[in-house]
C-alpha cells in the first residue's frame, strides 16, 4: 500500500477522523504546508532517460559491444537501469574516471549479467541503492560480452536505457512557480481535504508507422506520479509542452511505462512526483518498432492526483 503513497494519505484521514478540534486544525495546516512543498520539489524536477541500442551478432567474440550514453550540460542523477538483454555478460563503467561498476576479481572473463545490472522490460525498473550524480560531460558506458555463439537473428536489436532525473535549482525558470500558480494552489490545497485521483490517457494511433499523441489539458495544476500502456514495442519521445524532452533520443517505451503485461507493477511509478501545469499538455511522439514486433493501436495512461 505505501509504494504509490496511498498509506500516508490512509494514515492522515484516519488521523483528523479521531483528533479533537484543536489537534484536527493542526494537523490539516501541518500536513497542507507539505503539500506544498511536495509541489515545490514536484517543480524542480524532470525524468530523465538516457537509452542506448545495441545489435549483437549471433557469433561470439573477444571484444564487447560498447555503447555509450549523450554528453548532457547539465548534472543528472541516475537512479537505476531497465533493459531486454538476456542473461549476458555486461559491466558499466563511467567515462571521466573510467572505473567499473562490476568487481569480477582476479577472473577478467567473469562478469555479471546484464539482469543483475538492470530491471527487465517484463519485471519493471532495478533502482540502484545510491543514485549516481553524471556531472556535465560524463558519460556512462555499457559494454555487453557475446561470450558464446547463438542461433539468434543476424543482427539482434536490444536496447538499454539508465533511469534518472534533473533537478533545477531554486533559481531557475523551471523550478518556480509563479505568482498566480502559487496563489492557485494554495486555494486548491485548502478547498481539498486530501488530493483527487485523476488519469490521463493518450490515444495512440499509427499512421505509417509513426503517431504523435498528447493528453488532455485540465484546467488546474496535477501531479503526475506513475504511467502505463498497451505499448510494448514502440519508441517514444515525451515532454511537457514547452520543455525540453524527457531523453535526448528516442527510447523503448518500456523504459517510460509499464506494459499491460508486466508482471510485477500495473504502473511505473516516477521517482517523484512530475509537476504539469494547469491547460498545458504532456506531448509523445512515438514510431512502432523496436527493429522487431511492430504495435497496434494502443493507449498511454499516466496516473495523476491533484495538488
Amino acid at each position: 500500500m505505501s509504494f504509490n503513497g496511498n498509506k500516508i494519505w490512509a494514515d492522515y484521514l484516519a488521523n483528523i477522523k479521531r483528533s479533537n478540534a484543536a489537534d484536527k486544525d493542526k494537523a490539516i495546516k501541518e500536513m497542507n504546508a507539505k503539500r506544498l512543498q511536495r509541489v515545490e520539489k514536484a517543480r524542480a524536477a524532470r525524468p530523465v532517460i538516457l537509452p542506448l541500442q545495441f545489435s549483437l551478432r549471433p557469433s561470439a567474440r573477444v571484444q564487447p559491444y560498447t555503447e555509450r550514453t549523450g554528453r548532457l550540460n547539465y548534472p543528472t542523477d541516475i537512479l537505476g537501469a531497465i533493459t531486454d538483454l538476456p542473461e549476458i555478460a555486461t559491466n558499466i563503467r563511467d567515462l571521466t574516471s573510467e572505473s567499473a561498476w562490476v568487481s569480477v576479481g582476479a577472473d577478467p572473463i567473469q562478469q555479471a549479467s546484464a539482469r543483475d545490472l538492470a530491471g527487465t522490460k517484463e519485471i519493471g525498473a532495478h533502482y540502484y541503492q545510491i543514485p549516481f550524480e553524471l556531472q556535465p560531460g560524463n558519460r556512462l558506458t555499457v559494454d555487453v560480452f557475446r561470450e558464446v555463439s547463438t542461433t539468434d537473428p543476424d543482427p539482434t536489436v536490444y536496447w538499454w536505457a539508465f533511469l534518472g532525473r534533473r533537478i533545477y535549482s531554486q533559481q531557475a525558470d523551471e523550478a518556480k512557480l509563479t505568482p498566480d500558480e502559487r496563489d492557485t494552489i494554495n486555494r486548491l490545497i485548502n478547498f481539498r481535504r486530501v488530493p483527487e485521483v485523476r488519469f490521463l490517457t493518450m490515444p495512440v494511433a499509427f499512421a505509417g508507422g509513426v503517431a504523435a499523441t498528447a493528453t488532455p489539458e485540465q484546467n488546474e495544476p496535477l501531479l503526475i506520479r506513475g504511467v502505463r500502456t498497451g505499448l510494448a514495442n514502440s519508441t517514444i519521445v515525451i515532454r511537457i509542452e514547452g520543455e525540453d524532452a524527457w531523453m535526448p533520443s528516442p527510447a523503448p517505451i518500456w523504459a517510460l511505462a509499464a506494459a499491460r503485461t508486466n508482471t510485477s507493477e500495473r504502473y511505473s511509478f516516477f521517482e517523484r512526483p512530475i509537476y504539469l501545469p494547469a491547460h498545458t499538455a504532456l506531448r509523445a511522439s512515438l514510431v512502432n518498432t523496436l527493429g522487431g514486433a511492430v504495435d497496434a493501436n494502443s493507449f498511454i495512461t499516466f496516473l495523476a492526483e491533484t495538488v
